[in-house]
């Protein structure tokens, strides 16, 4: 017997399930943003090089201005940022040549987040 745990999240009235089940019964893996990011990081070329600059917003739970300066201090150590902005709602805006999985995985360390957008720079 399988048995799944799941929360309900009271604001949104959604799960957070990652196992779903099809029309005949088989359980799956939902794929989820961070799968997808993985999924480009893992380039089977063997080159890691990106010809465009990506813009990334994260929705990060900060406490305060110590905790702002914190975020945008370990984003920008990583190689190629060329930019780092928290707004009020304390969204992180990253711009640069950078790997995303990498970045909101070490963000993911310090603080619950949630990837807004991924995509060029304009």
């Amino acid at each position: 017997m399988l048995r799944l745990a799941c929360l309900l999240d009271p604001i949104t009235k959604s799960s957070n399930c990652q196992i779903q089940q099809d029309e005949s019964g088989h359980f799956h893996r939902r794929e989820t943003k961070l799968d997808r990011l993985r999924k480009e990081s893992d380039n089977p070329s063997g080159s890691n090089t990106r010809s465009k600059a990506l813009k990334m917003v994260i929705k990060l739970e900060m406490r305060g201005e110590k905790e702002k300066a914190k975020a945008m201090k370990l984003v920008s150590s990583f190689p190629g940022i060329l930019s780092v902005a928290v707004d009020l709602e304390n969204e992180l805006t990253v711009v640069g040549d950078f790997d995303p999985y990498k970045v909101e995985k070490n963000l993911r360390k310090l603080w619950p987040t949630e990837i807004v957008t991924i995509g060029p720079a304009k």
